[in-house]
């Protein structure tokens, strides 16, 4: 069932707290459960921020107009820095990296379950896969192009047929 994102902002508040900073910045947590007491389950719930190199410079977009923000990492992301919970990413080798990394022994204030080095790696893994989303749109609107101009117009052969036709005429 789709809810109304104005009505789920009022109903959170309701049945979970949301975190104002560290590695679990702007997510929400349900009431009693606390992430910093679970290493392995919380690992995947840390927030990551992500600043876009191809989207540096350039001006932040109004809330009301911007698209729609992917939190799977499907498409590129249509602003500056987007915040990404590590389990929504739907991406092999971030999947894999937090897998395989094990609980840090403390929960870190900056970092959480994680060592920096996941952090690293992961925002590196997304700024190559933005541009590599970046590349399949414009190819993709590129070949959407040459598709509607050929639409209609006859062919390099029949234009080539049509002047000899006429040249020997």
């Amino acid at each position: 069932a789709h809810v109304e994102r104005s009505t789920l902002t009022r109903l959170m508040p309701c049945v979970a707290y949301q975190w104002k900073d560290g590695p679990w910045q702007s997510a929400f947590t349900r009431y009693g459960w606390d992430p910093r007491g679970h290493p392995e389950e919380a690992k995947w719930l840390q927030v990551l921020g992500f600043r876009d190199p191809a989207l540096r410079g350039a001006r932040p977009v109004a809330r009301g107009s911007q698209a729609a923000s992917d939190c799977h990492f499907r498409r590129p992301p249509s602003q500056q820095k987007e915040d990404y919970q590590m389990v929504d990413i739907k991406d092999d080798f971030i999947t894999e990296l937090i897998r395989g990394s094990e609980p840090s022994e403390e929960c870190s204030r900056k970092t959480g379950w994680l060592e920096q080095v996941v952090y690293d790696a992961s925002r590196e893994r997304l700024a190559v896969r933005s541009q590599q989303l970046r590349e399949r749109l414009a190819a993709r609107e590129q070949s959407e192009k040459g598709k509607k101009r050929s639409v209609g117009r006859p062919s390099g052969e029949g234009l080539r047929a049509k002047r000899v036709r006429e040249a020997g005429a």
